[in-house]
């Protein structure tokens, strides 16, 4: 999984990842800011927080 801040960012990097890795193992999620800056976010609860969005 990568999370990314905003569409522009997964179609830079895609491409190039989706060729290093399978279709089938890349997930983007894409978190439309920096989630790290949220005061709700912590590192024990950074992938549950991302994925609800």
């Amino acid at each position: 999984m990568f999370i990314v801040e905003g569409p522009s960012d997964e179609a830079a990097l895609g491409s190039i990842i989706k060729e290093y890795f399978s279709n089938n193992e890349v997930q983007f999620v894409v978190v439309y800011g920096d989630i790290t800056l949220k005061d709700y976010v912590s590192e024990d609860n950074i992938l549950k927080k991302s994925m609800n969005r």
